[in-house]
C-alpha cells in the first residue's frame, strides 16, 4: 500500500538523470539559467510551494549562530561581548531573498503601516455630538431640510447597501 495521500507526478527518467532537476527545453534555451520546475496539482500545493520557495534564504543562518555560540562558549566573554558577538554574526551573515533583495533595490516597502486613526461616535444617538456642515453648503439646502450635518462614519456605515 503506498503512502502517497494526494496526487503526484513522477517523471520518466533515465538513471543517469535522477539528480537533475525538471526543466523545459524551450524554456532553458531562452533563459539559460537554472530551474526547477514542480507540477502543481492543486491550489494548496501551489501556496504551499510558493511559501517555501520565498522562506529558503536563511536556512544558512542557524548555523551561523550555532558556530557563533561555540566560539563564545570556548572563550571568556563578558554578557555585553556575547550579545554583540552573536548580534555581528547575525547581521554579517543574513541572507535575503530574491523578492526582498528586489523590493530593496526598488525602493518599495516590504510592509506598510500606519498609525492614522479615526474617533466613531457609539454613545447613543440622543448622546451624540454632531458636526454641522459648513455655511455655503446650509445656505445651498432647501429652506426645510433637516440634512445640516455633516455624515460620520456611523451615517456612512448604515447607508451602505444592502448587500454589503
Amino acid at each position: 500500500m503506498s503512502g502517497l495521500t494526494l496526487p503526484h507526478i513522477f517523471l520518466k527518467r533515465n538513471f543517469s538523470d535522477r539528480l537533475l532537476n525538471a526543466y523545459n527545453k524551450n524554456i532553458l534555451n531562452l533563459h539559460r539559467a537554472n530551474m526547477d520546475i514542480q507540477f502543481i496539482l492543486d491550489a494548496n500545493a501551489c501556496c504551499s510551494y510558493i511559501i517555501n520557495y520565498i522562506k529558503k534564504s536563511n536556512r544558512g543562518v542557524s548555523t551561523l549562530l550555532r558556530q557563533a555560540m561555540e566560539e563564545i562558549n570556548d572563550g571568556n566573554f563578558s554578557i555585553k561581548r556575547k550579545l554583540q558577538h552573536i548580534g555581528n554574526k547575525f547581521v554579517n551573515g543574513s541572507e535575503i531573498s530574491a523578492p526582498e533583495a528586489a523590493y530593496n533595490i526598488l525602493g518599495l516597502h516590504l510592509s506598510e503601516a500606519t498609525n492614522g486613526e479615526i474617533f466613531i461616535n457609539t454613545s447613543h444617538p440622543n448622546n451624540q455630538v454632531r458636526i454641522l456642515k459648513p455655511r455655503r453648503e446650509l445656505n445651498a439646502l432647501q429652506e426645510n431640510s433637516t440634512n445640516i450635518y455633516v455624515p460620520s462614519a456611523l451615517d456612512h456605515y448604515s447607508q451602505r447597501p444592502d448587500q454589503f
